[in-house]
């Protein structure tokens, strides 16, 4: 948090958006166009406000960085200290997003402030045979499309508690694919991605216990 740059091996241009590493042998390597397509302006803010600390010791932040060998290309992460946003909209006067993470898609269900019908859809993400790293950027996609629709809908996100929701990992399909991707990675990797796109654009994500509510939908609505 002391250093100007807030990390002594990293160093980032944030007008040029060249990234400097200096290696072990203290050899300079420049990654140029290191831009971000979602938290540009975060980064850039943060770059700028720790070179403007006029006491680092005391107020500075550190910034992180990581960058991924991947053979035919890297991937370069940076790490901010971000804070969460005030102006979240919690309010449920118009009514909520409803969300039910399954295997391979998220359904998401719009209803009015008392609880009527208005619409309902899903967005799909096919896990089989893909890598951690794959199922996260996937989850993340559909992630953001949830999100941007509560965001349209001006309405908060309603989702099972994914404590409880772990449980469902315990059901028989019958086949050892559909038990894989009914796993434990993937229902946090679910919560994880819509919270954190939710955060990132303010929109309140509230957590419920399943429990019955496949049965009170049924007698609600058949």
């Amino acid at each position: 948090k002391d250093a100007a740059a807030g990390n002594f091996v990293f160093t980032y241009q944030s007008d040029t958006h060249d990234l400097h590493m200096t290696s072990l042998s203290g050899k300079v390597v420049t990654f140029s166009n290191v831009v971000f397509p979602y938290g540009q302006e975060q980064v850039n803010q943060t770059v700028l406000r720790q070179r403007k600390c006029k006491d680092k010791k005391a107020n500075g932040k550190p910034i992180s960085w990581s960058v991924e060998d991947h053979g035919d290309y890297y991937i370069i992460k940076c790490l901010l200290d971000v804070e969460e946003e005030v102006l979240v909209n919690f309010s449920t006067s118009d009514g909520v997003i409803g969300v039910d993470c399954n295997v391979n898609h998220f359904a998401w269900t719009d209803v009015s402030k008392d609880g009527n019908f208005l619409g309902s859809g899903t967005f799909s993400f096919p896990l089989d045979k893909k890598t951690n790293g794959q199922s996260t950027k996937i989850l993340e996609a559909e992630a953001i499309a949830l999100v941007d629709l509560a965001i349209r809908k001006n309405k908060p996100i309603v989702m099972e508690d994914i404590n409880t929701t772990l449980s469902k990992t315990g059901d028989a399909y019958g086949n050892k694919k559909a038990n894989r991707l009914k796993s434990v990675f993937a229902y946090r990797k679910m919560a994880q991605a819509i919270k954190s796109r939710a955060q990132k654009l303010a929109v309140a994500v509230l957590v419920v216990n399943p429990a019955y509510t496949s049965i009170m939908g049924k007698l609600k609505y058949m």
